[in-house]
């Protein structure tokens, strides 16, 4: 039920109703993993902006580890197909045959 908020502005009722809302709700996270710094650094900082909580790993060697080894998983995996170390189609099927993480979508 929405709790009433006296105020002289109308819109601003409706907004402080929004950030109470906002901000109880478990925020999303989501995992970037790119082997190029600017463009890890970009996305994250675009995500969190968009109140998205972010992980990072410079390349799928990584990014499956950190997966593998955190008990806090992100709830969607940005991901970049040339890599170093483990590329994108590599890290997706190995990702898929770990039970804990073959669930988390991709992008």
């Amino acid at each position: 039920m929405q709790e009433q908020v006296e105020t002289n502005n109308p819109g601003k009722q409706d907004d402080e109703y929004m950030d109470r809302l906002l901000s109880t709700r478990r925020r999303k996270k989501v995992m970037v993993i790119d082997d190029d710094l600017d463009h890890r650094l970009i996305i994250a900082e675009m995500l969190v902006n968009a109140g998205y909580t972010v992980m990072t790993a410079k390349d799928g060697e990584v990014g499956l580890n950190t997966l593998i080894h955190n008990a806090d998983k992100p709830d969607l995996i940005i991901l970049d197909l040339m890599m170093p170390e483990k590329d994108g189609l590599a890290f997706r099927k190995e990702q898929k045959t770990v039970e804990s993480i073959s669930h988390i979508p991709v992008v």
